[in-house]
């Protein structure tokens, strides 16, 4: 992969990457650390884990658990709002 530089010169890219992890939805995941890979329900909590303890805050990591138990029991609220009010043409 080449990158351009502000200077406009064409340089190689380095990327030093320890892990990559993807939520695939439904307590299932993938992820690669350090070389290892992992999927399905262990990743997903792996995924969980290293996500809440990148989060700013102690209050902002207990809002964010609570709302993962209380998904865990109900299941997700979707709602589509429709916004009835005429739109106003653009000149």
């Amino acid at each position: 992969m080449d990158v351009v530089c502000w200077s406009g010169a064409q340089q190689d890219a380095v990327w030093n990457r320890q892990h990559v992890a993807n939520h695939l939805g439904h307590h299932t995941a993938c992820a690669e650390i350090k070389g290892l890979r992992f999927s399905g329900l262990f990743a997903w909590m792996l995924w969980r884990t290293i996500y809440l303890a990148k989060l700013p805050g102690l209050e902002r990591k207990a809002h964010v658990l609570g709302d993962w138990t209380i998904e865990l029991f109900f299941p997700r609220d979707i709602a589509q709002t429709v916004d009835l009010t005429p739109r106003r043409k653009r000149t």
